[in-house]
């Protein structure tokens, strides 16, 4: 009976951690009230949405990243957790997670 219990409480929880990953070259900057999306897109103009809090250091700092790679056209390789908030300002926005800028 544990057994069954923790294997669906682990089904249940498999979609909170669904990565989602993009390369591309960042499009698009916004700052909504306490928070920042960037959009990220590939060359056949497939885009993803990202967003992180400007609440503390690591937000301002991605904040930074993106404004540089959206001028610099560098392409990134960027990941996320799923969209769970269809609400604006974050409109099915995947949480920001880390980012490599190549």
């Amino acid at each position: 009976m544990k057994k069954l219990l923790i294997l669906i409480l682990l089904i249940i929880s498999i979609p909170a951690f669904s990565a989602v990953e993009k390369t591309g070259v960042v499009s698009n900057v916004q700052i909504w009230g306490g928070i920042a999306k960037a959009a990220v897109c590939s060359s056949n103009n497939t885009c993803v949405t990202y967003w992180v809090s400007l609440s503390d250091t690591k937000g301002n700092s991605v904040l930074s990243m993106w404004l540089t790679a959206k001028v610099s056209q560098s392409p990134v390789y960027i990941q996320g957790y799923a969209p769970d908030n269809d609400s604006h300002p974050y409109s099915g926005a995947s949480k920001f997670y880390g980012m490599t800028v190549k």
